[in-house]
C-alpha cells in the first residue's frame, strides 16, 4: 500500500460502515448553502444553543455514525449534522474543494435552515480545519469548540516539508513516495489518490492567515495513543525524512495543545480507534457535556 494513502488518508481506510440506530430529526432537508446546497440534520429541540457537527475526510451527518452520541444528548441540547459539498446528500462539485469555502457555505447553510448562533462546533479528524475557518470568519457565533482526535493543523503542508532532495539521495521507492505526495499537494484534480478533489496546497495557505480560538474554550479529545508516534522510523522510511516529519508533528500537536485558546482542556479516550464517536461515544458526550456547561456558565454571566 502506498505510503501516502497510510499518512494523508488513512481516515477514509480505517472508518467504520456501521452505523448506530437512527434518531428522528426535528429539523433534516437540503438548505441553499450559496453557489450550492447541502444537507442538515438537527436533533432536540431548538436551545438558545445549538452543537454543530463536521464530520472528517470522508464522513458526512446523513452516514449515521454520529447516532450514538445525538441519542445521548438531544434531550437537553439541539445538535446538527450536516453533509458537506460533495459527500451524502449534499450537491455535487466539480472544482477544488476548499475548508474556508466550506466554512462560509456550512454560514449559509445553517442561516437559511434557520439555525441560529450562538454554536459549539465539533471537528472531528479533518473536521478539525472547518472549524477553524468558522471561527475565524465568524468569530460571534462560536462559544465553544471541541475537537474530536483532530488532524493536526498544517499536516498536509508538513507532508511535503518533510522531503529534502536538495540535501539527500532517496531510494527510488522513496523518491517514487516523495513525487506522488508533491503531486497530490499540488494538484488536487488527481482523484486517484485524492478522491474528494481536496485542494491540500491552497487550504494550508489559507490556513496560515487564520486566527486562533483566543479565549473561546477549547477542548481536545484524543484517542488513546492518538498523538503517539513512537520514536524509531520504520525501514520503509529515509530516517532524516522520518525524524523531520516527527518533529513537526510534534511541534504541531504543542501547538494545539499551548497556542490555540487560553482555554484549553485536553483529554484521552480510552479507546486507540479514531472514530471516538462511534466506538466510545459516551468520552466525547462527557466532554461535550462540561464544555456546553461552561459555556451555558458563561453566557449568563454576560452583563
Amino acid at each position: 500500500m502506498k505510503l501516502l494513502l497510510s499518512i494523508v488518508f488513512i481516515i477514509f481506510l480505517i472508518s467504520s460502515v456501521a452505523t448506530a440506530k437512527e434518531s428522528t430529526a426535528e429539523l433534516s432537508g437540503k438548505f441553499n448553502a450559496g453557489d450550492l446546497s447541502l444537507h442538515v440534520e438537527c436533533y432536540g429541540r431548538p436551545t438558545a444553543m445549538s452543537i454543530v457537527v463536521s464530520s472528517g475526510y470522508n464522513g458526512y451527518g446523513s452516514q449515521g455514525k454520529w447516532n450514538k452520541v445525538i441519542n445521548d444528548v438531544k434531550s437537553k441540547h439541539r445538535i446538527c449534522v450536516y453533509d458537506r459539498a460533495g459527500m451524502g446528500k449534499s450537491d455535487r462539485i466539480t472544482e477544488p474543494y476548499s475548508y474556508k469555502k466550506s466554512a462560509i457555505r456550512l454560514k449559509e447553510l445553517l442561516n437559511n435552515a434557520g439555525v441560529k448562533p450562538p454554536y459549539i462546533m465539533i471537528g472531528h479528524s479533518k473536521g478539525s480545519y472547518p472549524v477553524r475557518f468558522y471561527n475565524d470568519l465568524f468569530p460571534d457565533d462560536v462559544k465553544g469548540i471541541l475537537l474530536v482526535d483532530p488532524s493536526q493543523y498544517g499536516q498536509d503542508y508538513n507532508m511535503v516539508a518533510k522531503w529534502k532532495p536538495d540535501l539527500e539521495v532517496y531510494a527510488e521507492s522513496i523518491n517514487e513516495q516523495r513525487l506522488l505526495e508533491l503531486e497530490v499537494f499540488n494538484n488536487p484534480k488527481n482523484t486517484t489518490y485524492n478522491p474528494f478533489m481536496i485542494d491540500l496546497k491552497k487550504n494550508e495557505l489559507e490556513l496560515k492567515k487564520t486566527s486562533t480560538f483566543g479565549s473561546v474554550p477549547f477542548v481536545l479529545l484524543w484517542a488513546k495513543n492518538g498523538h503517539s508516534i513512537g520514536s524509531v522510523p520504520s525501514k520503509n522510511w529515509h530516517p532524516d525524512v522520518w525524524f523531520r516529519m516527527a518533529a513537526m508533528y510534534k511541534l504541531a500537536i504543542e501547538n494545539m495543545h499551548t497556542n490555540m485558546s487560553t482555554d484549553t482542556t485536553i483529554a484521552y479516550s480510552k479507546t486507540t480507534e479514531h472514530d471516538i464517536f462511534f466506538v466510545e461515544p459516551q468520552a466525547v458526550v462527557k466532554q461535550l457535556e462540561l464544555l456546553s456547561s461552561k459555556v451555558y456558565s458563561s453566557l449568563n454571566s454576560t452583563p
